[in-house]
């Protein structure tokens, strides 16, 4: 039996079913608001996903990125797994950038080695080539006995080191008699086989630290460090004994023994490369005068028969 539909019970019924009515109404349109985003959202990320997964693939033929069916969740792949292969592909990728760059490195550095490795080959090539030339300048080509360049860089370096340590040396001169005539006699080739000959006893006479030097055509200097006037007397006495005592194979000449005159000198402060020269050469050439093998110390004539006869640094240093 319905009830008595009064206007006064109508007016209140209206009055409470309104305000239910609007919320209700008010829910339900939230409620189909969410649902349409919510709708909306899932349409979104699976197309993010697809687009995602047709660019990873996009070297596939199996998957194109035209065929993804949104109605088809089985192609469309993991939002998480998505991030996480792209994570590990990227890594990847970074690695392989990583690698190449450090491969490039060792390659380059390799090739740097090399580079080094050949620039020491030719220094080095280079200096052993630079010492030869060194010793080749200063080198007689023919006697391989120290040449007139060679000797005077050894006199002026033993004269700075006489200046400032006051380390004495001698300096002796021979020449070899009669050459010229030998030479006219028994031809050039003889002669220079005395001459190397005479080169070779000097050097294998004298100490290691002397220093022999063919002067000029047939003279020769011995330049004696650590020396003081009498030791190099008889340093010089005994050279003239050698040779007097030596006998060179000349080829067809024969064996030949070697007449020489023998001048000496001595370091004496302010003394130059020049002026021992000079004293040395004046000394032999006095020798010479008395003919033969003859010892002069620039101010004696020395008997090389009489084994008493000494040289006094008076006489070496005139």
């Amino acid at each position: 039996m319905m009830p008595d539909m009064s206007p006064l019970w109508i007016l209140g019924l209206l009055v409470i079913q309104t305000p239910l009515a609007f919320v209700l109404g008010m829910r339900m349109a939230r409620r189909t608001e969410r649902d349409a985003r919510g709708e909306y959202g899932q349409i979104v990320e699976q197309v993010q996903r697809a687009i995602l997964l047709a660019l990873d693939k996009r070297r596939a033929s199996e998957y194109p990125a035209t065929a993804f069916d949104l109605r088809r969740p089985e192609l469309v792949e993991p939002a998480d797994a998505l991030d996480s292969r792209d994570a590990q592909e990227g890594t990847k990728a970074e690695g392989k950038t990583l690698m190449a760059e450090v491969s490039g490195l060792i390659e380059a550095n390799q090739n740097l080695q090399q580079q080094l490795e050949t620039a020491r080959r030719k220094i080095r090539k280079q200096a052993k080539k630079l010492s030869q030339y060194r010793v080749e300048s200063r080198t007689d080509q023919l006697t391989r006995a120290l040449n007139r360049h060679g000797l005077d860089e050894e006199l002026a370096y033993l004269i700075s080191m006489a200046q400032r340590y006051g380390e004495p040396f001698g300096l002796v001169m021979l020449e070899l008699s009669a050459f010229k005539r030998f030479n006219e006699v028994n031809g050039h080739s003889a002669g220079d086989t005395l001459l190397k000959g005479v080169a070779q006893t000097l050097s294998e006479t004298m100490r290691e630290t002397d220093i022999v030097a063919r002067y000029a055509g047939d003279e020769f200097m011995v330049v004696l460090p650590r020396c003081d006037a009498s030791s190099a007397g008889m340093a010089a006495k005994r050279v003239c004994k050698v040779l007097q005592s030596a006998s060179i194979d000349c080829g067809r000449s024969g064996r030949v023994t070697p007449a020489v005159n023998v001048g000496i000198t001595v370091y004496v402060p302010d003394d130059s490369a020049e002026s021992m020269i000079r004293r040395a050469e004046a000394a032999m050439f006095r020798a010479k005068a008395k003919g033969q093998t003859h010892l002069h110390d620039g101010h004696n004539i020395i008997d090389l028969e009489e084994s008493q006869a000494t040289l006094t640094p008076a006489a070496c240093q005139q």
